[in-house]
């Protein structure tokens, strides 16, 4: 029972929310305008470091789902990942020294708050 357990526990944390899916090749990040239909694309960052790009999935994968409906004040990016040269996917992100939150465009009544650990880690790489 308690190996059954352990392995729930494990597939829970291995899996996490899911926000990014597919293979990133490239993010971009601007300074937000706030919501709005599109994103901004006046971008100041463009990655494409394999390991950056690791490291930034897995801190917003890594998020954790905050309960209800939520009022936020307007993101600070906005998020465009470019994946497999085909697809993109957009999220809007609050990202501090040692805080941080994202939520995806096309779901503005959910909120993921990202740990203190993963939002320096992305802090550094964003900036």
């Amino acid at each position: 029972m308690s190996l059954l357990f352990i392995m729930l526990l494990t597939g829970c944390s291995f899996f996490g929310n899911g926000l990014i899916k597919g293979e990133v090749q490239t993010i971009r990040i601007a300074e937000s305008n706030g919501f709005a239909s599109e994103i901004s694309n006046d971008f100041f960052n463009e990655i494409k470091d394999e390991e950056e790009i690791k490291q930034f999935k897995h801190a917003i994968n890594s998020a954790v789902k905050q309960p209800g409906v939520v009022d936020m004040i307007d993101p600070v990016y906005d998020v465009e990942l470019i994946i497999n040269d085909e697809a993109s996917q957009e999220l809007y992100l609050w990202l501090y020294e040692s805080s941080g939150s994202v939520m995806t465009v096309e779901d503005t009544n959910t909120v993921y708050s990202i740990s203190e650990k993963e939002a320096e880690k992305l802090y550094n790489i964003v900036r």
